[in-house]
């Protein structure tokens, strides 16, 4: 919160946060080299704030987080081993053994 939100929207009054704002504010963040993961995370948290402002504190008539899938991480595939590749790894680790 402290490093992606309130930086860019903390001296924003709630009532006057719109969708324009928040899609700047995104862009900002992945602008200056946010990873999307952490942009994600951070839509995630401004989304759920605001959805508190509408439903519970009737602060906002609707949330103003509209982007469709900004709250979607995508991360890379990681490579995993093939069991042979485990057992040969396993016995590299075995002390006394050479590679």
């Amino acid at each position: 919160m402290n490093k992606h939100l309130v930086p860019y929207l903390g001296g924003v009054e709630l009532g006057r946060l719109d969708t324009p704002m928040v899609r700047d504010w995104r862009a900002k963040l992945l602008g200056n080299g946010v990873s999307e993961s952490m942009a994600a995370k951070a839509y995630r948290l401004l989304r759920a704030v605001l959805m508190t402002a509408v439903k519970e504190d009737e602060i906002l008539s609707r949330n103003p987080c509209r982007i469709p899938g900004a709250d979607q991480e995508k991360s890379a595939k990681r490579p995993v081993l093939t069991l042979a590749q485990v057992f040969k790894l396993a016995e590299m680790c075995r002390p006394g053994t050479a590679p």
